[in-house]
């Protein structure tokens, strides 16, 4: 579903951090405020990169879980990118730290700001109420501008590199194999429609012939009733033929995506 309205808080986190930003997004919840932080709200056929670009671009604060899973999360360096640049650009969202294992780093770019605790949860409660005030404190227009594209602007691409340099390059990755994904489902989809269009035809033509050919045999035309036998088998044997290259097919590309 894309994110074309306001949202107070776009939680990111690591997967192993999953249980803990449960916890957080119901914190934030009971105090009336709106969660975006699961993936799975992205509908099927979305642009990942499109609908979090646009999420983010709506939302009032970024809160970010930080532990040691999330140090090595390529899709949170992502998220963070997107976050700091629209900060950047319109002044929102607000950047929100918020630590949940002890004894952790700074994340890079994040030093800046200051951090929330929510290694306990009481420690977790005041971090609530301070994300709360300062949200009710500094009220900004959330802009609905949208892009048309995986992509944001020329622009913003810039400033993306400037805050994290490679993430550019991440960025227009990840893109590229979204778009091999989405052609070679089209392209299997368009393949396998064609082929059970042909298969359902060359079916029926078989079928006909056979009964034909054997009803031609029991009236004593031999000649014709072989003929027609012999072309039912020769449909047959392509329909089996076209079955067994799909499935050699579709076998190898399995083997190679699981290979990947």
């Amino acid at each position: 579903m894309s994110q074309n309205r306001p949202i107070d808080v776009f939680l990111s986190y690591a997967s192993a951090d999953r249980a803990k930003a449960d916890q957080v997004a119901h914190a934030l919840e009971e105090r009336e405020l709106s969660v975006w932080f699961d993936k799975t709200l992205i509908g099927a056929g979305e642009n990942v990169l499109t609908v979090q670009i646009a999420a983010l671009r709506n939302a009032r604060a970024f809160v970010v879980l930080v532990s040691k899973a999330a140090g090595n999360s390529e899709f949170m360096a992502s998220e963070l990118a997107n976050a700091l640049a629209a900060n950047e650009a319109q002044g929102s969202p607000k950047i929100i730290p918020l630590k949940v294992q002890e004894d952790v780093s700074d994340l890079p770019f994040l030093r800046q700001f200051q951090y929330a605790d929510a290694t306990t949860p009481e420690r977790l409660k005041l971090s609530v109420d301070m994300i709360v005030t300062a949200l009710e404190t500094d009220r900004r227009t959330i802009s609905t501008e949208n892009y048309s594209g995986p992509l944001p602007p020329p622009d913003q691409l810039a400033r993306y590199e400037q805050i994290m340099p490679g993430a550019v390059d991440r960025l227009i990755a990840m893109a590229e194999r979204e778009q091999l994904h989405r052609l070679e489902i089209e392209k299997t989809i368009k393949i396998r429609r064609e082929i059970g269009t042909s298969l359902a035809v060359s079916l029926l033509v078989a079928i006909v012939g056979v009964g034909i050919a054997v009803t031609g045999n029991f009236s004593g035309s031999i000649a014709v009733a072989s003929t027609i036998g012999g072309a039912a088998v020769a449909i047959l044997t392509h329909i089996f033929t076209r079955l067994l290259i799909e499935h050699t097919s579709g076998s190898k590309k399995s083997e190679g995506a699981a290979h990947e």
